[in-house]
């Protein structure tokens, strides 16, 4: 079974039912689970989407307050695995600054090392740019996991 990484955008998405990208994260989620993908969670992916969920939304948020965030993470929490945060992953990340790392990019680093120790072998993302040049990770977009046609609507 391989182990897929949630992005932070996929996550917030499947949250935000109003958003315009909400189906195409729930339909490749649910694909997913259907080929047999053990979807994970990392520590840092909570944390990214609490700022967005809680910030206001005049500052590029959703404006969720406390709870209704607490409620929703925690739901998203229950249903995919949360992997740990081991010292192991600062390690693989602090070795990965030798390679030039730096600027916005040290947080997709952050999370490639992440699943570097976690054996996580993909990730689902609307930013697979994001995680090219790590030779390492299969970055997979929910919008081309859901262009191929469902073989059960054939």
């Amino acid at each position: 079974m391989s182990r897929v990484l949630l992005d932070t955008n996929v996550v917030l998405r499947l949250l935000a039912r109003n958003d315009s990208q909400h189906s195409a994260a729930k339909r490749a989620v649910k694909a997913a689970v259907v080929e047999g993908a053990e979807l994970c969670l990392a520590p840092q992916v909570i944390v990214e989407c609490w700022v967005v969920l809680t910030r206001p939304v005049e500052v590029n948020g959703l404006g969720w307050d406390v709870e209704q965030a607490r409620e929703g993470l925690g739901d998203v929490m229950d249903r995919f695995r949360l992997l740990p945060e081991t010292p192991e992953v600062f390690a693989t990340w602090w070795t990965m600054t030798e390679s030039g790392v730096r600027g916005k990019r040290t947080h997709d680093a952050r999370l490639v090392a992440w699943m570097r120790v976690n054996e996580v072998e993909r990730v689902l993302t609307f930013n697979v740019r994001d995680f090219q040049g790590f030779d390492d990770v299969d970055a997979v977009s929910p919008n081309e996991t859901i262009a191929a046609p469902d073989p059960r609507e054939e």
